[in-house]
């Protein structure tokens, strides 16, 4: 259990993320994506999220750290209910032009740093809850998010957690992982899509980290599934993505290095290359 400190170093650590997602004005896919490097690195992520889903289908899913809903049309086809849980309030604000069109009943929440898995209800003036009728919290105009009363997911619950590009940004994320095993039901899976301190883009990003904690901290895939199988989970499948320093590319991505790029990227799933990648893929279940 965390101690008094450590809840308010994650708390204080979760109001920085907030404010930062919060204060772009623009969504995670124009902020990032936007450029021809940035959808290069968007096709290549959900090429390697399309490879490990082929073939499989679940009832219930949560995304945590659905940011805008740039993925769901990845997994989508594969799930029937959606939970997308997020720090930001304004970045949910666009999930729903991203599920639109999809046969999905999709819910978002507002969630506090994801190494614990809860979800934020903000009070109202009168002192009640204030949301949507379909429990959705009504988020677009809420500015202070510090005194919001908070409700933990239940346990074992969902079939498949989703998490992409989260664990680097929490503030323990041993915890997160545990939590995320802890919602799962037996049986279920988890979905990481993560960086990876094993690439020159990884290495680049501890010394970031280093000099500014919102950078993002990465993982190596080693401690990964340690982890994972600390906490009941049975890695099933484990794949690259992004194999070249796409990263480290100018944002104006020339031919040639798209070309160079996408030559590398065949090694992606090949052992022991994928291990390089700047993004690991890792599919994970539940002891039942």
């Amino acid at each position: 259990m965390a101690t008094k400190f450590e809840e308010g170093v994650r708390t204080r650590f979760e109001k920085r993320k907030r404010e930062d997602w919060d204060g772009r004005g623009k969504s995670v896919t124009e902020d990032r994506y936007g450029s021809r490097r940035g959808a290069l690195e968007d096709e290549f992520e959900k090429d390697a999220l399309k490879a490990v889903l082929r073939g499989r289908s679940y009832d219930y899913a949560l995304d945590v750290g659905i940011g805008d809903g740039r993925l769901a049309r990845v997994y989508g086809p594969h799930i029937k209910r959606l939970l997308g849980i997020d720090v930001s309030p304004e970045q949910l604000n666009y999930v729903e032009q991203n599920i639109d069109g999809l046969d999905l009943r999709v819910s978002t929440e507002v969630c506090g740093d994801a190494s614990k898995l809860e979800i934020l209800l903000y009070p109202g003036k009168d002192g009640a809850i204030e949301g949507r009728e379909d429990g959705n919290i009504e988020i677009s105009f809420y500015e202070n998010w510090d005194n919001a009363e908070r409700t933990p997911i239940e346990s074992e619950q969902f079939d498949l957690v989703m998490c992409s590009r989260v664990l680097q940004h929490v503030s323990r994320w041993k915890d997160a992982i545990a939590e995320q095993a802890r919602v799962l039901k037996p049986g279920g899976d988890l979905l990481l899509l993560l960086y990876n301190r094993f690439s020159p883009y990884g290495m680049k990003k501890l010394v970031d980290n280093i000099k500014d904690p919102k950078k993002g901290n990465f993982r190596n895939p080693i401690d990964i599934r340690m982890q994972l199988r600390k906490n009941g989970l049975n890695p099933l499948y484990h794949s690259g993505a992004i194999l070249s320093p796409l990263d480290l590319f100018p944002k104006d991505l020339s031919e040639g290095q798209e070309k160079f790029a996408r030559r590398v990227e065949q090694l992606a799933g090949i052992s022991p290359f994928k291990f390089f990648g700047a993004r690991q893929v890792i599919l994970a279940r539940k002891e039942s």
